[in-house]
């Protein structure tokens, strides 16, 4: 059917409807085509921009944007606002929504809402609800830190900034304001603010101050501030403060002093740790602090550290300490003086020369007075060293010197070893075929020529001992006897004041003299020679018949030597045992023979001993002329001995079958070293038999070491106690005597997880009506996780056991368990460390310590104790973990109570 003439129109009526509607929008296209234009030049004159997306911000130099451009991003939409205010200026101001995001060389500020003003140059965000996880962020350059607030304005030109509700994090601690002003990129001040070093949400102390000022995020100084402890305001308010940087940085200044109220009876009250540390310089630190007390009392130790690099490093300490009474009516009024000198230094001049000294001058009384180290308390000497060694770049020789002082003070003794200084060459082989240098050739084609070593060394030494008489009552110091000999003699009684000697020795060694692969034979022969400054001579009295031993001064020398030949070799024995899972056994036994023949250096030959006719039927006296000197020379009697050694290891092998028939083996040690070793001397002519010495070590229970140890002579003794020629089993029924037994066993134990989860229970305002904010987890509603008892805990514990025969008197006997680096967790944040022991035959505790540490947030607690013993003691101590704000603590009345200590000496441990 033909269609209308309407219908076939329709076509063509459509399109014009299409271009009438085309024509009503052009215009508004063109509007909008040409505002872009002109926005894009806008932006062009004034501040460039990129709208690209940022994820991870890199700097814009890198994106090839010039350095004062704005990059920002808004997820949900972006509007443009050019107005004019009232007078008159330009206003381009742009407004972000959703997730938004402006960044600049000078900050980046991250907000739900951001409002960009073009004109000034600013940014601005907020938070419309109370919600702190809804407050914008504030990033800086280079600054992994943040900054929230309620309300930013931010010029990112300047860097300038002010900020509502904001918290600023600083260097050791967060400040909360509720005016910022930031007027620089490392000035911020903040009114009406708080800082405090625990958490935000867990501030359980905090100092609240009408106006701070931090400086680069580290010095804090405010004015008319008060402290609040768990939301108590502290009754005194603070007028102005500081609080400087972190202790990272070096500087110097006052120490921390504590206040003492303890042991009344000898110190009073005090001030203890009171004192300065003074930086010198890079390489120099020093450091002086005094307590002082009510009573006259006082203790003073001065410190000097210097370190240059890896040249050389070392300390001095002077200790000084003296103590008294209250008053000198009073009983039993005393003072009392110690003194310490202590020195530490280590230098390396290049890497074949260094030196190291470390000397220790101190009164008897001085770590028990004023030392809480246990070994430091129990030591009955001390010792100081001072050592130079050097060794040749290509290894020719090497050479040492060393001096060592000992101070006894159970006796008042001193002894001063050195002086010393050794010498040692390497050992060469003057036939070995193409090495002389050193080493023996130990090829299967080399002959026992190729063998011959020979080994060098010399010594010298010297020695000075003081030990005044028991009967002078005041015995003159060991440095004045040992500059005047005079002195020396008057309070010892001896004239051997200063002694000194020179020994050098060549030994020759040859290995495998026979080629046997089961049997090794070698051969050593060892020379000395020794010389001394002074002999000795005696002579017999004519009226008192007594022997008179005179000191003869002159150069004199003697030498000794000594041949050897021994014999090692290894047997092994195997059986077949069938218990449990064990099925063979191994024993490897390696016996030891050793022949040494020493000729008799008391012959006139030698020259080194003199006889003296004593008359009247008395048999002659045989002594040596060196029996006084440093190095007493070779002694009497021809010796032809014999010694052996049995060494024994037994084994066993041990099968396992599992479900599958597969079958796994390992070896096991049931004793790692079982010996017996004694000598027998076919020279003398009684007591030819030595000693029998008996060891072993075991490892055969896992993880524990056992050690025993006993030594028995075959002889017996006569009425007085002294060793006949007569073997223990002809008149008893013992074929050996016990001399002593020695047993030890340790071990270490270890156990629980790695480590223990804990859960902070959300913060609430202290109530002190509310008991329940004590407990650990709230029995209704748990907000935190119980304690996991498979936490990490170790120990180590040993056991001892020694006994020795005496005549005629009950057996010397001591068992110790000592149990030590006992570590575990008594609870989730308390942590417990100890040592301990018992002493079975006296039935009473060795010295202890006992130390418990609690870790809080922000918060450190410690707890140091000695329950036992005549030396017991405590310390507390509640400390802030800045060490900043526990300087405040220390200061002020009341709070400095929170470090406390009981000893016999009011002396606290600065080392927990």
């Amino acid at each position: 059917m033909p269609r209308s003439l309407d219908q076939q129109a329709w076509p063509w009526k459509r399109s014009l409807s299409a271009c009438n509607v085309l024509r009503r929008i052009l215009p508004y296209l063109w509007v909008f085509f040409v505002s872009l234009i002109w926005i894009d030049q806008v932006f062009a004159q004034n501040i460039p921009f990129s709208a690209a997306p940022s994820g991870s911000r890199t700097s814009f130099a890198q994106e090839g944007l010039p350095p004062d451009a704005v990059r920002f991003q808004a997820r949900d939409s972006l509007i443009f606002r050019f107005t004019k205010d009232s007078l008159g200026q330009k206003k381009r101001t742009g407004i972000l929504y959703g997730n938004s995001t402006v960044d600049h060389d000078k900050g980046s500020l991250k907000a739900g809402r951001i409002t960009l003003d073009l004109t000034l140059e600013q940014v601005e965000a907020s938070s419309n609800s109370g919600d702190s996880l809804s407050y914008p962020v504030l990033t800086r350059p280079g600054e992994e830190q943040e900054l929230k607030s309620q309300r930013i304005l931010f010029n990112y030109q300047t860097g300038k900034g002010k900020f509502e509700a904001a918290r600023v994090t600083v260097s050791e601690g967060t400040l909360i304001g509720s005016q910022v002003k930031n007027i620089s990129e490392s000035v911020v001040f903040i009114e009406d603010g708080r800082y405090s070093t625990c958490p935000p949400d867990h501030m359980t102390y905090y100092i609240q101050a009408s106006k701070l000022k931090v400086v680069d995020e580290e010095e804090i100084f405010f004015t008319n501030a008060r402290l609040y402890l768990l939301d108590i305001p502290y009754p005194l308010p603070i007028p102005f403060g500081y609080i400087p940087a972190s202790p990272d940085r070096r500087r110097s200044g006052l120490l921390q002093p504590t206040y003492v109220f303890q042991n009344t009876s000898r110190r009073g009250l005090g001030l203890q740790n009171l004192g300065w540390f003074q930086i010198v310089n890079d390489y120099l630190t020093a450091q002086a602090s005094f307590d002082l007390f009510t009573s006259g009392s006082f203790f003073h130790q001065s410190r000097l550290q210097y370190r240059n690099s890896d040249l050389y490093n070392g300390g001095l300490t002077i200790g000084y300490s003296r103590e008294q009474g209250l008053e000198p009516t009073d009983p039993n009024y005393s003072t009392t003086i110690n003194k310490r000198i202590s020195l530490q230094h280590s230098q390396q001049f290049n890497p074949f020369a260094q030196i190291s000294a470390n000397i220790n001058l101190n009164t008897s009384e001085y770590f028990r007075r004023n030392s809480y180290d246990i070994d430091e308390r129990a030591s009955t000497n001390s010792t100081s060293r001072l050592a130079y060694q050097y060794r040749d770049p290509e290894g020719r020789f090497s050479f040492s010197t060393n001096a060592a002082l000992t101070q006894q003070f159970t006796d008042n003794s001193v002894t001063l070893t050195g002086p010393s200084a050794n010498f040692s060459a390497k050992s060469f082989t003057p036939f070995a075929r193409g090495n002389r240098s050193g080493g023996s050739a130990s090829g299967s084609n080399s002959n026992w020529a190729e063998q011959f070593v020979v080994n060098y060394r010399n010594d010298f030494s010297s020695r000075f001992q003081y030990r005044p008489l028991s009967d002078i009552e005041n015995p003159a110091n060991w440095l004045d006897a040992l500059f005047n000999p005079s002195v020396y003699e008057e309070n010892t009684g001896k004239d051997d004041h200063f002694q000194f000697g020179f020994r050098q020795n060549v030994g020759v060694s040859m290995g495998r003299l026979i080629p046997s692969q089961y049997l090794v034979l070698s051969a050593n022969l060892s020379m000395e020679e020794i010389w001394v400054p002074s002999t000795i001579r005696k002579r017999l009295d004519p009226e008192t018949e007594e022997v008179i031993t005179d000191k003869v001064n002159g150069f004199a020398a003697t030498r000794q030597g000594q041949a050897s030949l021994n014999l090692t070799t290894t047997l092994y024995g195997l059986a077949d045992v069938k218990i449990g899972s064990i099925e063979r056994f191994r024993h490897t036994l390696r016996p030891s023979f050793s022949f040494a023949y020493r000729p008799d250096f008391s012959d006139e030959f030698w020259g080194s001993f003199r006889t003296l006719d004593r008359g009247d039927g008395q048999e002659p006296l045989t002594y040596s002329i060196f029996e006084g000197s440093f190095y007493r020379g070779p002694s009497g009697g021809e010796s032809q001995s014999l010694s052996y050694s049995f060494s024994n290891i037994f084994e066993v092998k041990q099968v396992k079958r599992d479900s599958t028939g597969e079958v796994k083996s390992k070896n096991i040690r049931v004793i790692d070293n079982l010996s017996l070793s004694g000598l027998y001397n076919f020279a003398a002519d009684s007591l030819g038999f030595s000693d029998l010495s008996l060891r072993m070590t075991s490892r055969a229970v896992p993880n524990i070491s056992l050690q025993f140890s006993a030594r028995f002579r075959p002889y017996a003794v006569n009425e007085s106690g002294r060793v006949i020629d007569q073997f223990i089993w002809q008149d008893s029924r013992k074929i050996l005597q016990p001399l002593t037994y020695q047993f030890s066993a340790s071990t270490t134990f270890k156990g629980g997880r790695g480590g223990v989860q804990v859960v902070t229970p959300p913060y609430r305002p202290y109530d002190p009506y509310d008991q329940g904010y004590f407990q650990p987890f709230d029995p209704y509603f748990i907000t935190s996780d119980p304690f996991d008892f498979r936490s990490p805990w170790s120990l180590s514990l040993s056991f001892n056991y020694s006994w020795s025969w005496r005549f005629n008197q009950a057996a010397r006997k001591a068992a110790v368990l000592n149990v030590q680096n006992i570590r575990f967790k008594l609870s989730d944040r308390w942590d417990v460390s100890t040592r301990i022991g018992y002493d079975f035959i006296e039935k009473e505790l060795t010295p202890s310590q006992f130390n418990l540490t609690r870790n809080m947030i922000c918060w450190n607690l410690s707890f140091q104790f000695n329950p036992f013993g005549d030396f017991t003691y405590y310390f507390f101590r509640l400390s802030i973990d800045s060490g900043q704000i526990q300087n405040l603590f220390q200061k002020l009345p009341v709070l400095n109570n929170l470090e406390r200590g009981s000893s016999p000496t009011g002396r606290r441990n600065f080392n927990f």
